[in-house]
C-alpha cells in the first residue's frame, strides 16, 4: 500500500511544476465564483438572514413554511435588503440545497482569513489557489473582515490546513 509521501510530490516539485506550467485557460476563475460579497451596513450583521431580502422574520422565502430560520443563520442565496411586505415562503429549495448554516459567515470568522501577516487583510485560500494554479485562478485575495464568500469555513487562521504542500510561499520565501 502506498503512503501519502509516495503519491504527493514534495514542495520543491510543486514550485518547479508551477514554473513550467505556461498553459492558461481562456478565462481565469475570479473570486466571483466564490460569490465574495463586500459588506453593507449594518456590517456586524452582514451576510446573516436578519439582513437578507428573503428573510421573513422566522422563515425564508426560498424554503417551506415548516423550515424555521433564525436571524443569525445564513445560506448561499443571501441578498442584502429587506423582504417585501406580504412575501410568503415558496418551498423552492431545501436547507441542504441552499447551503444553509447556523453560524456567523463573515471573513472574520473564517479559518482562511488573515489580518496579521501583511498590512492588508486577505484570504489565505485565494492566495494559495493563485499560487498553486496561476494559469487557472486570478482571485483578488484582498477581503474585508466583514465580507463573506461561499468558501467560508469556521475557525481561526491555521496555515497548516494547506499541508502537505503549503502554505506555498510568495517568491523565494521558505
Amino acid at each position: 500500500m502506498k503512503g501519502l509521501s509516495d503519491i504527493v510530490p514534495p514542495r520543491q516539485t510543486f514550485r518547479n511544476a508551477r514554473e513550467k506550467a505556461k498553459t492558461e485557460i481562456a478565462e481565469k476563475i475570479t473570486r466571483a465564483t466564490f460569490i465574495y460579497l463586500d459588506p453593507k451596513k449594518p456590517k456586524s450583521e452582514f451576510a446573516q438572514c436578519e439582513t437578507c431580502i428573503h428573510f421573513l422574520g422566522d422563515r425564508c422565502e426560498w424554503m417551506s413554511a415548516r423550515d424555521e430560520v433564525d436571524d443569525d443563520d445564513s445560506c448561499c442565496f443571501y441578498v442584502h435588503g429587506k423582504a417585501a411586505a406580504g412575501t410568503q415562503p415558496k418551498a423552492l429549495m431545501t436547507k441542504k440545497e441552499m447551503g444553509f448554516v447556523s453560524r456567523q459567515v463573515r471573513c472574520e470568522n473564517c479559518c482562511f482569513f488573515d489580518n496579521q501577516t501583511e498590512p492588508k487583510e486577505h484570504c489565505d485560500l485565494y492566495t494559495q489557489l493563485n499560487l498553486i494554479l496561476p494559469g487557472v485562478f486570478a482571485l483578488d485575495r484582498y477581503v474585508d473582515h466583514q465580507g463573506c464568500c461561499n468558501a467560508q469555513t469556521p475557525g481561526t487562521r491555521n496555515p497548516k490546513v494547506f499541508g502537505p504542500f503549503g502554505p506555498i510561499q510568495h517568491g523565494d520565501q521558505e
